[in-house]
């Protein structure tokens, strides 16, 4: 079973786990998977073709990791 079958994931739903629209939400997760190593991330924007979460992302997120 794919992990986000058991995560709850959809892709209208991006289950219990992810941060949701909150960019502080989203910038402690990132910062927790750069403490473990990571250094690359494919963000994904549930309101696709909707730009509001990338908006959100570009303008409050990716700031604060430069």
């Amino acid at each position: 079973m794919p992990a986000a079958a058991r995560s709850g994931a959809s892709r209208s739903s991006p289950g219990p786990r992810a941060p949701g629209r909150n960019p502080g939400a989203v910038c402690e997760k990132i910062a927790a998977y750069r403490e473990l190593g990571c250094e690359g991330f494919m963000p994904w924007a549930s309101d696709y073709p909707d730009t509001e979460t990338l908006t959100l992302f570009a303008e409050q997120v990716i700031p604060q990791f430069r």
